[in-house]
């Protein structure tokens, strides 16, 4: 195996040359998750079994400038925008029937536990 390894703190990339499939997977997986993986290989089921076997942010197969990642169409929709629940209360505010005090909502509430 011929390695040229570039570490640094939080980033570390490999240009390897594998004769084991087996083998470039375990490095892959013993790593933390890549931002892309980049797999040059003729054979598909090798591609695939990359593919299926480890994990990574994109991939990319016999090519490098064409890697899209997680930013475009609906996956960089998501990534960008900040999605966010939002709840209006109504004039009627439910909340108010669960906390004390209870003796003024009795009857209300033996109203809703027949709905029920």
């Amino acid at each position: 195996m011929k390695t040229l390894p570039l570490c640094r703190r939080n980033f570390w990339s490999y240009f390897t040359y594998f004769k084991n499939l087996e083998e470039a997977i375990d490095l892959v997986n013993s790593k933390n998750k890549p931002l892309a993986l980049y797999i040059f290989s003729d054979q598909k089921q090798n591609q695939h079994k990359m593919i299926r076997e480890t994990s990574a942010g994109g991939t990319c197969v016999n090519d490098v400038l064409v890697h899209k990642g997680s930013c475009h169409g609906i996956f960089g929709f998501k990534t960008f925008s900040h999605e966010r629940a939002v709840v209006f209360q109504s004039k009627v505010s439910v909340t108010k029937m669960i906390y004390p005090p209870y003796p003024p909502k009795m009857d209300l509430l033996k109203w809703l536990k027949k709905l029920m």
